[in-house]
């Protein structure tokens, strides 16, 4: 498994494969199975805003509070400050708004 890996949705996970991380899209599997389960060769684990909006109260502060992996929280393509930077390309590709 890379020492890297991104949890979210799967166009900014193909950026991130692109830069050598491991990526799972959010929603494909449990999320707490598969953090529970993670490789010890991990380093560093990105969440997606949402997936770590959907952690049951409590988990995301103590994966944050962690030493390794290290876990950070960023924002995919998804999330609503991506969807204003995006629309202007969507409409430009005949995809709409999003919205």
């Amino acid at each position: 498994m890379p020492k890297g890996l991104y949890i979210g949705d799967a166009v900014t996970g193909a950026g991130y494969r692109l830069a050598g991380l491991g990526f799972v899209e959010y929603g494909t599997r449990d999320l707490a199975a598969l953090l529970d389960t993670l490789d010890a060769e991990v380093a560093l684990v990105l969440l997606d805003a949402r997936a770590a909006a959907s952690l049951p109260e409590g988990r995301l502060d103590e994966l944050l509070r962690r030493e390794q992996p290290l876990f950070a929280i960023v924002n995919g393509l998804e999330s609503e400050a991506a969807g204003a930077l995006l629309s202007p390309f969507r409409n430009r590709l005949g995809l709409g708004d999003g919205a």
